[in-house]
């Protein structure tokens, strides 16, 4: 850490030590609440309290005025303590994963509440995660409301998923460049957003993004690829279906390799039974979608 941001964050901290250090929040009457993650962002819009938020970090991007109309802290694992102090918060609400530790360990110290929100990529998880921000906001109401709306969409899905004849080995790759590929496996939110779709995830070998040889991908021969189209780790398609290494894979012969928004699929946020339906439709052209709820707008 350089010396000036030390005194820097030393003097902040000197303003906020006599609250003590910070606690989990409860139910709170914050008024300035900093969002660190994006699906934590989009579920207090959702809930109506965005006017409750000062400052943002960058995977904030869904509503897009998150992060045109609120104050930036940077990316979420590489968050600047000071960079939160400076807005003034009465409450830091961080996605489990947040960081780095010692960043996380001045917040604590510094007096500020801060409440860490789970992060279990599945459907069980994103109502864990709007239960728990509606407590804090006070706004169990709407919460209640927005968990029925899902709790139906998402048995809707279910029920649609039944018209699949055969599921589809998809492999994710968080970076799709042949010499550095990186995959998803278990534990993942590209596990489960392909679960959710109806699919089976091609990598049940290990935890967590790792990454995968060409040899390692040609022995999987998933049936579908889903990349990422946005973000620092975007990619087209033909990355994958132009390598002549990768010309018999079935995901390459059946034009089954495609980019998708990464905040969508792999957020796990309000809108994950969304994402479902626009995987399994993509996985499935033949898909039952007789049932498929109507698209929502975004929060305000």
């Amino acid at each position: 850490m350089q010396f000036r941001n030390y005194w820097l964050i030393m003097s902040f901290l000197a303003v906020f030590a006599v609250s003590g250090p910070a606690q989990a929040a409860g139910e709170s009457n914050a008024s300035r609440i900093v969002s660190i993650g994006g699906s934590v962002t989009e579920i207090i819009y959702m809930l109506g309290a965005s006017d409750r938020i000062v400052a943002v970090d960058t995977t904030s991007v869904f509503p897009a005025e998150a992060l045109e109309t609120k104050a930036s802290v940077g990316y979420m694992r590489q968050i600047s303590p000071e960079g939160v102090l400076s807005t003034g918060p009465d409450l830091v609400v961080a996605l489990e994963g947040a960081g780095p530790p010692q960043a996380l360990e001045v917040l604590r110290e510094s007096g500020i509440a801060y409440e860490k929100i789970p992060n279990s990529p599945d459907t069980d998880g994103v109502i864990e995660k709007i239960t728990q921000i509606a407590r804090l906001l006070g706004k169990q109401q709407q919460a209640r409301q927005e968990i029925s709306r899902i709790e139906a969409d998402l048995a809707l899905l279910e029920t649609a998923k039944k018209s699949i004849s055969k599921r589809k080995k998809v492999l994710f790759l968080l970076t799709a460049a042949s010499d550095r590929m990186v995959a998803g496996g278990t534990g993942t939110s590209a596990a489960g957003i392909i679960e959710l779709a109806g699919g089976e995830n091609a990598i049940t070998s290990f935890a967590g993004y790792k990454p995968v040889s060409t040899e390692a991908v040609l022995a999987m021969k998933p049936d579908a690829i889903l990349i990422l189209n946005r973000g620092g780790h975007a990619a087209d398609p033909s990355v994958i279906s132009g390598n002549p290494a990768f010309s018999e894979l079935p995901a390459t012969v059946n034009n089954d390799i495609f980019a998708m928004d990464g905040s969508l699929l792999l957020g796990f946020g309000p809108r994950v039974v969304d994402a479902g339906w626009m995987l399994a439709e993509r996985l499935y052209p033949d898909l039952n979608r007789a049932n498929k709820p109507a698209a929502k707008p975004a929060p305000e």
